[in-house]
């Protein structure tokens, strides 16, 4: 027995506990973590405020506004602060084309000359599903040299700029991140459902699951709580360059705020926003024509953090940066916005998510 217990001892110094478990930063580590983060990237110069929501399982690691969400009269940054989402609006778009496609009213097959006859396809056959993944070939419209963003146009008079463009390859034979594909699908969901877009997505979507601060975000409406964008500019800022909110549209137009973005990502994944079998089609990647795999599902990306399974996106437009990530299979949601293009979005949302995953940074 005795030679036993010294041999332990002796192998106890050897082997010492696995150096994962032994540095597993406790919750309370984690939290200051994250909240030393955030403080540092409101305090860097890049951005006058931003908004944070690091929810794992039902433990909420952090849920904080900080610096500014209008510099002009001092209005500090909260975690109800209504921020542009710009691209975030695509898992919207995606959901709302795929609860028609459980009605039956729409298909992933059909042509888009189904809805819109006169679409000069040029030759191609180009599907809903091609429009859902980037797959389509059609030249998007934020791409063009002579893109006006601040003036409010038609839709027709938008889509007929971008039609006219020769298609970057057959449909179904590369990915290329396309705003096209998503203005028309936002087209699309209208003429089916006789409802305006912005309306949509308020009765299917916001509305059923009390996301009371996701709207369209329109630039007159008095929206309370929400934040100005701005650009730097000599070492602070100024206001951002004016978008004329028609343009972005289902490819971008929405505002909301970190809880209902959390609030929205958590419904998707608990099967009350589609059904399991479509949230699955929209969280598996796409296939190319040669069978090759897409990083890119339907409005949302899909991929991997050390092993960890991840399904994200971002968003861009004048003024304002977002990044939405979900880790399903270890309950963590992450969401931030940020009033600033300016702020390298993918790099300070992997450290955030790397420290509540309790992954080396």
């Amino acid at each position: 027995m005795l030679r036993r217990a010294v041999a332990a001892a002796v192998l106890a110094v050897i082997l010492p506990c696995r150096p994962a478990e032994a540095q597993r930063p406790s919750r309370a580590e984690t939290v200051a973590r994250l909240d030393s983060l955030a403080r540092g990237l409101a305090a860097g110069g890049r951005t006058p405020g931003l908004s944070v929501f690091v929810l794992r399982g039902s433990d909420t690691l952090l849920l904080r506004g900080y610096g500014y969400a209008n510099l002009e009269d001092s209005v500090p940054a909260t975690p109800r602060t209504v921020f542009r989402i710009g691209s975030l609006t695509k898992q919207f778009t995606a959901a709302a084309v795929m609860q028609l496609v459980q009605e039956g009213r729409i298909s992933l097959d059909d042509t888009i000359q189904r809805f819109l006859p006169t679409y000069p396809t040029q030759g191609h056959r180009v599907t809903i599903r091609h429009l859902l993944t980037h797959t389509s070939g059609i030249k998007s419209y934020t791409s063009l040299d002579h893109h006006d963003i601040n003036r409010d146009v038609p839709a027709d008079s938008l889509i007929a700029v971008f039609s006219r463009q020769p298609f970057d390859f057959p449909p179904g034979e590369r990915y290329l991140y396309s705003n096209s594909g998503y203005f028309l699908l936002g087209v699309i969901v209208e003429r089916v459902t006789g409802q305006l877009y912005d309306r949509l997505v308020r009765d299917r979507l916001a509305g059923p699951l009390g996301l009371a601060d996701t709207r369209y975000c329109f630039v007159q409406p008095i929206i309370p709580r929400r934040a100005a964008g701005y650009e730097p500019e000599g070492g602070g800022f100024v206001n951002a360059e004016f978008n004329a909110m028609a343009q972005p549209f289902a490819a971008g137009g929405l505002c909301s705020t970190v809880l209902d973005l959390v609030t929205w990502t958590r419904a998707l994944f608990s099967d009350r926003v589609v059904r399991p079998i479509t949230l699955e089609t929209m969280t598996t990647a796409a296939r190319l024509n040669d069978g090759s795999a897409t990083r890119y599902g339907f409005g949302l990306s899909i991929g991997t953090l050390e092993g960890h399974r991840r399904i994200w996106h971002g968003g861009s437009i004048n003024g304002f940066t977002a990044a939405l990530e979900h880790f399903p299979d270890d309950d963590l949601t992450v969401a931030v916005l940020v009033n600033s293009p300016a702020v390298d979005m993918a790099r300070f949302i992997g450290s955030v998510t790397r420290v509540a995953l309790g992954l080396r940074q």
